[in-house]
């Protein structure tokens, strides 16, 4: 009887095979397991499989002071690639002195954070965001 793993669901039909071996890696930045199986001497990375688009691990924001934030380090998907960035603070543009503005930081395919600067209005919305690009 094979031993049940929480990677199982993953890796389903290849714990059958003799010929197939199954590596599980520790990544030392963040938290996330690398899986690949090798077969016939050639390895197959299992991450590469698409994942959902979407922060997976990190990325929190803080207030530092004036309009300067802190973002902690950050995996995210986008079109079933994992990126990465560094923790790093990023400074927003100073307000508008009429109306309010809805900014938003964003991480993306570049493995850059910055921001997308909104449209001051008595009643702001929210900018958009390229899901293609950007989370």
């Amino acid at each position: 009887m094979a031993v049940q793993t929480k990677y199982d669901r993953i890796l389903g039909d290849l714990r059958e095979d003799d010929s197939v071996t199954i590596t599980a890696t520790q990544d030392e930045s963040f938290p996330i397991v690398h899986l690949s199986y090798t077969k016939d001497g050639v390895e197959i990375p299992i991450t590469e499989i698409p994942k959902s688009d979407g922060l997976f691990y990190g990325g929190g924001v803080n207030w530092v002071e004036g309009f300067t934030f802190g973002i902690d380090a950050a995996a995210y998907y986008l079109n079933g690639t994992l990126y990465t960035t560094d923790a790093t603070t990023i400074t927003l543009d100073a307000a508008d002195g009429a109306n309010p503005r809805i900014d938003i930081i964003i991480v993306d395919n570049t493995e850059t954070v910055s921001f997308i600067k909104g449209t001051p209005g008595a009643n702001p919305q929210k900018p958009t965001v390229d899901p293609e690009t950007e989370v």
